[in-house]
């Protein structure tokens, strides 16, 4: 992304006044471009609010999985850093006229992408500064891939920012971050194995019906190697009227 220099100008203490009550941390910065960065509805540009540091756990817990990490590490790097907005909502493309800015994007000050410049970051409608997902895109006429971090943003808005992307010669994909909170999947209980009922109930060569039914019935209460029955001994189960057992080996 080709940007312009000019002299950065803080207004963190402005958006001290404006997080007020929202229950975040007002230690956040934005800082805009120019004083073009202003909305063209005098409203000013949508505020950040930092929402804590956010950091790969060292002590405490490990994280599970590569996904939870990736995500800890992009909050990290966005946590506590100057977000710069020389591209305002409601702006144009500076070779696109008719290629409109949906939300504020911008880069991270003092971060560098795989072009040499700055992480480019869109800020969304949601007043937080959490880490919402990342837009990754290929453009064929330029010939490059590049990241874009999303802060902030609904998922209406991300679907927006995706879909202004996703056009011409460039092709992107969307990558939703957790949400704050989310519950990790538990663990799957290992099943387990009576291995002295399996040598001493073996199922019959050629088993009928009526046995096959009987032995999973007992197989049931005795092991818990299965999770369900056969669609076959199902189905007979409810043709006779029994209820099969919820759990085997419960």
């Amino acid at each position: 992304m080709c940007r312009k220099s000019s002299t950065l100008r803080s207004i963190s203490a402005t958006w001290h006044e404006r997080v007020q009550g929202i229950g975040a941390a007002a230690d956040g910065r934005f800082i805009p471009h120019d004083e073009a960065a202003e909305r063209a509805d005098g409203s000013g540009a949508s505020p950040l609010i930092a929402a804590g540091r956010q950091t790969v756990e060292e002590s405490g817990g490990s994280l599970t999985t590569r996904a939870e990490r990736f995500w800890s590490a992009v909050a990290s790097l966005v946590s506590g850093v100057p977000v710069v907005i020389d591209r305002p909502k409601g702006s144009t493309h500076p070779h696109i006229a008719t290629l409109v800015y949906p939300f504020d994007y911008g880069y991270l000050a003092g971060t560098t992408s795989g072009d040499g410049h700055g992480i480019d970051v869109w800020v969304g409608s949601l007043k937080t500064r959490r880490v919402t997902g990342a837009v990754f895109t290929v453009d064929l006429g330029k010939r490059d891939a590049e990241v874009k971090i999303l802060v902030g943003c609904s998922r209406s808005d991300r679907q927006k920012i995706l879909s202004f992307h996703d056009r011409g010669n460039q092709a992107a994909i969307l990558a939703e971050a957790p949400p704050t909170g989310a519950r990790r999947r538990k663990p799957e209980v290992p099943m387990k194995l009576n291995a002295a009922w399996h040598k001493k109930n073996r199922m019959p060569a050629r088993a009928s019906l009526d046995q096959r039914v009987a032995w999973h019935l007992a197989h049931a209460k005795a092991c818990a190697c299965r999770t369900t029955l056969p669609a076959s001994i199902l189905n007979e189960l409810r043709r006779r009227g029994i209820k099969p057992p919820r759990k085997q080996g419960a």
